[in-house]
This record gives structure tokens, sequence and C-alpha cells, in this order.
């Protein structure tokens, strides 16, 4: 293999490691200490070949730019963070930049049309992105249930959430996981005030009805609630399973579960795609002149 090709690899090794972070953003590698030598390690030795050869250096600038945008934001663009909030509050994410999390009520978490608001710069729809300086904000869907609760005479009960990043919302997350039995579940937990009571909610996705029902998966996914009183003893006949939108009776209450999607905000770090772009154009262009001046030489010489 000719040096010439080596050093084609590397700059091409380049410009996938570079892409590689908003082609797939969150990725811990970005911010170790190998990938920042790969990325040097490209650059130094195609740079040590366009120069020496005094060829392509149109091209190297290209390659350089690319790799150095990479290199950059994997340094100094944001750790990797996935920021879950309730409804209507806000977050200061990377370079300042301010994103509000939408109030949304049981058909928008049923239908999953819930918006992240970034302030000035408009709506961040599902899979949206938003550059700020080295990093990225990405728009992710997930798994909520909006909950309603009644007690026997029919009053609307107050939902809390001690534990949770919203202390007065009825919507449900799911931030953490828990074992039950061999399989693990994302849980959430909140509070019924007016009775002293605390529920946990295990999310099933369709496949884990599935599993443990032994029947073809449902459409939905449902909530199973497990209703304890104030000294963590379980409520009687307080273990219910939700599903989508049907009231159900659990101890003294009862509960509907509209289930749905809610957006997360994923934080990572991303060099600015102009920066790529036009490297990689500066490249293809730095190739195009060389091949072409190689070119006429050779018609040059065959003339003469």
């Amino acid at each position: 293999m000719s040096e010439g090709m080596v050093a084609g690899m590397a700059a091409l090794a380049v410009a996938l490691l570079s892409f590689a972070q908003d082609a797939v953003p969150g990725l811990t590698f970005y911010h170790t200490w190998q990938y920042a030598l790969a990325l040097a390690a490209g650059i130094a030795f195609a740079a040590n070949y366009a120069l020496r050869r005094r060829r392509y250096r149109l091209a190297m600038l290209g390659v350089a730019a690319i790799g150095l945008a990479g290199l950059y934001a994997g340094l100094t663009g944001a750790d990797t963070a996935l920021l879950t909030r309730g409804p209507g509050q806000t977050v200061h994410a990377a370079g300042g930049v301010v994103v509000h999390f939408p109030i949304a009520d049981a058909q928008q978490v049923r239908a999953g049309t819930a918006v992240l608001e970034v302030a000035g710069r408009g709506p961040l729809h599902p899979g949206g992105r938003s550059y700020a300086g080295s990093s990225v904000l990405v728009s992710q869907m997930h798994p909520a249930a909006y909950i309603d609760a009644y007690d026997t005479a029919g009053r609307h009960l107050t939902i809390t959430q001690p534990q949770g990043t919203s202390f007065l919302s009825p919507l449900l997350l799911f931030p953490s996981q828990a074992r039950l039995r061999d399989r693990t579940y994302a849980i959430d937990v909140f509070a019924l005030p007016a009775l002293s009571q605390t529920v946990q909610a295990f999310y099933f996705t369709p496949a884990d009805i599935a599993a443990v029902q032994h029947v073809a998966p449902p459409p939905d996914a449902a909530v199973l609630v497990a209703l304890t009183d104030r000294n963590r003893a379980l409520v009687p006949h307080g273990i219910g399973f939700l599903r989508q939108g049907a009231a159900t009776g659990v101890g003294d209450v009862r509960l509907t579960a509209s289930i749905g999607r809610y957006p997360v905000l994923l934080v990572a770090s991303a060099p600015w795609p102009p920066l790529l772009i036009g490297g990689t154009l500066l490249a293809i262009a730095g190739v195009l002149v060389r091949r072409r001046k190689e070119d006429g030489a050779l018609s040059a010489n065959g003339a003469v």
C-alpha cells in the first residue's frame, strides 16, 4: 500500500470520526483521550504527507478543518446528559440556551404531541436539533403517563411527586429502573396527600404485557400500580393494572392513565455542521484541483 493511500485513509478516518458526533450524538467515546489521539494522529499523518510531498495541500486544509472541529467539540463540548423535567419547568442547557418543557394535558401525552421550546429559537420538535457552540440539543420522546385520581365519592384527588422534578404534577416520566420478579421495568412514584398514600407505578411495554400474561402484545402500554399507606403497608386491594384510558378501581381510589410520550432533552458534544460541510467541500475541491493539475501535466508531457 502506497504512502498516498495511507494518507488518504487517515484523512477519511478523520472525517468519519468528526462526522460521527453529529450522526450519533451522545457517545462517551467522544470525550476520551483515545478519540482525541485518533483525530490528532490522523490530522498529523495526512498533513505530513501533504506538506512533505507538496501535494493535496488545499485538500489538507479541508481535512484539518474537519478534524479540528471534531477535536474541539470532543474536548470542550457538553458532557452527555439526558435532561428530564416536568411540565412548565425551564432548564439552562449548553451555551446558556434556555429550554422550556411544555405543559401537557392527558390528550397531548397520549398523542405524543408536546413539544420543547427553545428561547429565542422556537419549537424543538421530536428528533429536532439546536446547536450551541460545540454542543447540540436533541429532543427525544420518552415514555410517560398522565394520571387522574378520584376517591370513592368521585372527588378529584391532587397528585404530588415529592421525589420528582416537578412537585405538583400528574405526569409520570418513569426516570428510574426497578426489578419486579425476574424482569426490570421503568418506575415512577407519586403521592395522594388527601389519603396519605404513596403509589409506585411500573411502566409495562406491550412486549412486557405479552410476556407476563402470555398473550399477544396489545396495542398500548400499561401501568402497574401498588398503593401503600403512611406506614408503607400495602393498601387492601391496592395493586392494579391501568390500561390505556380506562378508569380502574385500586384500593379506595379510581385511577385513569393516559399513556404516551413526553419530550426529554439530550445534551451532547457535536461540531457545528457548516464547519464540517465547509471542510468537506474544501477537501473535495483540493483533490479536484490537484487531479486537474496532474492531468494537465501528463497531457503536456504527451504533447512534447
